[in-house]
């Protein structure tokens, strides 16, 4: 028994001076995917050995892996929007995690919702409401979660005197056009009749969004009149996460022969329920600057 006690102790200085971690064979090696129960990959989903700060993210497949630091370990493995489930690790294995939505969060993206916002434009002071089932708020949600076909949203501003505008958007989900991605069909109306600036614009355009997670591309086609122009013109667009799943930012340019017009916005999640957007616009030689704050609400 004396020899094999020291025995025991040599060979763990002999381990530790070679830098090898002593607890190294009572390591396991875990892989495989993480899904919803409809089987969609869900990608960033994070996987963490319970009691440590061991962990790793899944890829855009859903599949993930991690050796974890414990012989026997517990893992957990967590998504916003779903219920954190736990697994019990006590050797090497594959596994298949299915997720479970969590309805009672707000951040769970119930298939059918409605969102109402306010807004603010600082330039020409007018304020507006804005009504939709989550139009705008689209790129801040995962996009795989969202199951509403028809899309819409309507909006307006005035300053109860001589400004005054009105939009509305109808769009189409396109689910099964590739793994992981969407694409939205839309037509759009905007018209702004603001006399105290001689500024009379009509926007009538048709645009698709092609939706991957949290970013966006959009192309959009269009007739304009704006005071003494009338063009046909084409915009492009980009939205992605500047800070995951809290702050995206987006720019869409176009032009139309005889001008250009930009926009620039930033959206977040502030939190659960409750977004923010700021925006500025340039049409010519017109600009705008439009604080919102926007409301969701689940229809059940």
């Amino acid at each position: 028994m004396l020899i094999k006690k020291h025995l025991s102790i040599i060979i763990t200085i002999i381990l530790c001076v070679c830098g090898v971690p002593i607890d190294g064979f009572t390591q396991r090696n875990v892989s495989g995917v993480i899904s919803d129960f409809d089987g969609t990959p869900l990608m960033s989903a994070v996987v963490r050995e319970v009691g440590t700060k061991n962990h790793t993210l899944s890829d855009d497949t859903g599949a993930f892996y991690i050796t974890t630091m414990n012989d026997d370990c517990t893992l957990s493995f967590a998504f916003i929007g779903f219920t954190t489930k736990t697994v019990k690790i006590t050797q090497d294995t594959i596994i298949h995690v299915v997720l479970k939505e969590d309805v009672i969060e707000f951040i769970s993206y119930v298939t059918e919702w409605l969102s109402i916002g306010a807004k603010y434009d600082a330039i020409n002071s007018v304020i507006g409401l804005s009504f939709s089932n989550g139009y705008d708020e689209l790129p801040l949600l995962r996009f795989h979660s969202f199951f509403d076909r028809f899309v819409y949203k309507m909006k307006v501003q005035t300053d109860f005197d001589k400004n005054n505008m009105f939009g509305a958007n109808i769009g189409w989900m396109i689910y099964q056009l590739k793994p992981l991605i969407r694409c939205l069909v839309s037509a759009e109306y905007n018209q702004y009749h603001y006399s105290a600036r001689d500024f009379l614009y009509r926007d009538i355009n048709v645009f698709a969004t092609f939706l991957k997670e949290n970013s966006a591309l959009t192309v959009k086609t269009g007739y304009q009149t704006l005071n003494d122009y009338n063009n046909w013109g084409v915009s492009l667009g980009l939205q992605k996460p500047i800070v995951s799943e809290k702050l995206s930012v987006g720019l869409l340019a176009g032009y139309y022969f005889d001008y250009l017009s930009y926009s620039l916005y930033f959206q977040g999640l502030i939190r659960y329920r409750v977004s923010i957007r700021l925006a500025y616009d340039r049409i010519y030689t017109y600009d705008f600057l439009n604080f919102g704050l926007n409301y969701f609400f689940p229809r059940w």
